[in-house]
Parts: structure tokens; sequence; C-alpha cells
């Protein structure tokens, strides 16, 4: 896997912004992307580098928070 761009990474920390109480963040991330007129490739290819990125018993939010936090 190839890792996420600057923009790719800045998309899922406005996913984990905007995201609501209880939500997944693959679904705020989907709202995020919409909203932008982005198309489903996008999400594919950040949702399975983020869920490829996840370190044992984490869970997929905690490691989105971790990737952002990274950059």
């Amino acid at each position: 896997m190839a890792p996420l761009s600057a923009e790719d990474l800045k998309l899922l920390k406005e996913a984990l912004d905007v995201k609501l109480r209880k939500e997944e963040v693959e679904h705020a991330l989907g709202r995020v992307l919409r909203n932008r007129g982005l198309d489903f490739e996008r999400y594919v290819l950040i949702t399975s580098e983020v869920r490829g990125s996840r370190r044992k018993g984490e869970s997929t939010e905690a490691c989105a928070r971790r990737l952002t936090e990274d950059r």
C-alpha cells in the first residue's frame, strides 16, 4: 500500500473533525468526499490505507487519528 498523500490526510482529518457522535469514521469520510465532489475510488483508497495501517487491537478511528497526527 502506498502512504496517503498530504491531501488525503487532510480529507481524513476533516472527516475526524466533522464526525458525529457514535458515527463510524468511514461514514464521515464518505460525507466529506461527497461534499467536495470527489469519487468513490478516493474513498476506497483512503479507507483501505487506514484499515491496512491498523495495529493489533486498534480501532479504525484510533488508526485514522494516529495517521493524521503523525503528519
